[in-house]
């Protein structure tokens, strides 16, 4: 789906974040 559209600059910074912290879960829901 495409919730996460309108701040795809936002879930970028976010995702490599929680890719770090282990937030895999959140970078799958966001593709």
């Amino acid at each position: 789906m495409g919730k996460g559209s309108s701040h795809k600059t936002e879930s970028t910074a976010e995702r490599e974040k929680n890719a770090q912290s282990g937030g895999t879960l959140i970078w799958r829901y966001d593709h």
